[in-house]
């Protein structure tokens, strides 16, 4: 499963291959409400789509997070708000339990979310200070709990997947 943008960000699409000889099965286009800025260092699709087996969920930047069936056919649909990265969006979603986990540090709509992946519907979504960065979160098991780990320009943080509660960060 890849994205891509055609016509400098006119139109986005997931696309999907066999695995077995990379054939083409299917190209599933994007929901779009606007062309998102394109840095000449990124493109329009940068973020890697990400699997269960049952759907695939993609970030779009300001197009949204967007879920397929394994057969291109849109699932749902979720805006998540217009971002201004100043090297456009590129962090990808990770899976986690029953929930698509995102961040996007985009000047003041900076944020880490959960959807619930069958729905879209947003779980919870926690502002963030941060403006930069534009990573893919990562979620680990610490001690006893698990935690997502976010790393943005000059800090690292650590939020509760259940509940979007900040739990530390440290600097550097």
């Amino acid at each position: 499963f890849l994205t891509t943008a055609y016509d400098g960000g006119q139109r986005l699409s997931i696309v999907g291959f066999r695995r077995s000889d990379g054939k083409q099965l299917f190209e599933a286009f994007v929901p779009q409400r606007d062309i998102e800025f394109g840095h000449p260092k990124n493109g329009h699709a940068s973020a890697t789509p990400v699997t269960d087996g049952r759907r695939v969920y993609a970030s779009l930047g300001s197009n949204g997070l967007l879920a397929i069936d394994l057969d291109g056919k849109v699932v749902w649909h979720r805006q998540i708000g217009r971002l201004s990265n100043y090297h456009g969006s590129a962090g990808s979603p990770v899976l986690y339990k029953d929930r698509v986990i995102l961040f996007q540090d985009a000047g003041g709509e900076s944020f880490v979310a959960a959807f619930d992946a069958a729905t879209g519907k947003v779980l919870w979504r926690t502002p963030r200070r941060e403006s930069i960065g534009w990573g893919t979160p990562i979620v680990v098991r610490a001690g006893t709990r698990d935690e997502v780990i976010v790393s943005s320009e000059f800090r690292v943080y650590g939020y509760d997947p259940a509940t979007g509660r900040e739990l530390w960060f440290v600097e550097g």
